[in-house]
């Protein structure tokens, strides 16, 4: 009996409900603080991947640029016929181009290289999380060998002048034909028509403007996916410019300008109608007596004032500005998507050229 009792008077051993919540309660603290840990590590991995990618793009896009204009304006043999077009989305020249762009030819060769905007390649709009969207355009970069003439474009402009779905065409080039029956000097008329034709290359390789213009890629029987050099290129609008340079208020991914002892002076055109001085634009649906002539300031002749980067006086710039934001999306849900601002001032190795005196 007394050994019975003592048996029974033994404490059993297990654990109790509270035991057993109090377990439960540190094992998901700890769960917790691993997850988060991991969780942080893999944000941090795919954060420092997006960087990576941003960074090797940006190094991408301006030593493609800068390899470019290196090559292209070095070397003094061809200087006769370097010739340059910059708009705020894009950019044509005619430059030497690097060994593998030769062609079929055995010596350095000259090319046509235009870096333009595209309207929709690459576009990519992301919802943001206050309730905004972010688009997205890409660069392309196309370039056409055994190129010595920056105006003997591969289409043919009376046929695009000629098509009926696309009456603005014809109407820009006659508000500048007409303005030789206003006395202009042939030369000059010459020398506009020549840059609306660069200008118009610009607006149709950037993917063209609905019923304005049309898709010069289409024209060219190409596709400009095949050209794309950088993407996730953010900006405010679509790249786009009308008509009228003087009338641009968009972004301004490329500039251009000229030292002027400490100083450079950028503009967002070059060897365009926007650098011509005088107070009206050139721009169709106005009569030539009311556009008045953009080589005269509105005192008279005398104070005849073309400016060096205008199609009456073109030149290469000295330098290029290149500002671009880089996005890309969010590696995890929740998040902003990652921004990268940039801004780069390469230089144009135009020799002699260097410079000109300030004011012009």
């Amino acid at each position: 009996m007394g050994e019975m009792m003592k048996t029974n008077g033994k404490r059993k051993c297990g654990f109790t409900l509270v035991d057993l919540l109090v377990a439960i309660a540190i094992l998901t603290v700890v769960m917790g603080a691993v997850a988060t840990l991991l969780w942080g590590s893999v944000k941090a991995v795919r954060t420092g991947t997006a960087n990576i990618e941003a960074n090797e793009e940006q190094r991408a896009l301006l030593r493609s640029l800068e390899r470019d204009l290196n090559s292209a304006f070095a070397d003094r043999d061809f200087g006769s016929y370097y010739q340059f077009y910059g708009t705020p989305i894009g950019c044509v020249y005619v430059g030497v181009v690097r060994a593998y762009e030769y062609g079929s030819t055995s010596k350095p060769n000259l090319a046509r290289v235009t870096y333009v905007l595209h309207r929709s390649v690459g576009a990519k709009t992301i919802p943001q999380p206050d309730g905004s969207s972010l688009t997205s355009y890409a660069l392309l970069r196309y370039v056409e060998s055994n190129q010595k003439d920056l105006d003997s474009f591969p289409i043919d402009w009376n046929v695009v002048r000629g098509n009926i779905e696309f009456p603005g065409v014809d109407a820009e080039f006659t508000a500048i034909e007409q303005l030789a029956n206003a006395g202009w000097e042939p030369s000059v008329v010459q020398d506009l028509l020549r840059a609306k034709k660069r200008q118009l290359w610009i607006r149709m390789l950037s993917g063209g403007e609905g019923n304005n213009l049309p898709d010069g890629w289409v024209l060219l029987g190409r596709d400009p996916r095949d050209y794309v050099l950088v993407e996730n290129i953010l900006l405010p609008t679509p790249p786009a410019i009308s008509y009228n340079d003087k009338s641009y208020s968009g972004p301004v991914f490329f500039e251009y300008g000229l030292t002027d002892a400490s100083t450079i002076v950028f503009r967002p055109f070059w060897n365009a109608d926007y650098n011509i001085p005088g107070t009206q634009p050139f721009y169709a649906g106005i009569t030539t007596q009311d556009l008045g002539n953009p080589l005269f300031q509105t005192t008279g002749p005398e104070s005849l004032a073309p400016r060096v980067g205008t199609p009456l006086n073109p030149r290469l710039p000295e330098v290029i500005r290149l500002s671009a934001t880089l996005r890309y999306k969010s590696p995890y849900p929740g998040a902003p998507d990652t921004l990268r601002e940039f801004t780069r001032v390469m230089d144009v190795p135009c020799g002699t050229m260097r410079s000109v005196p300030s004011g012009t």
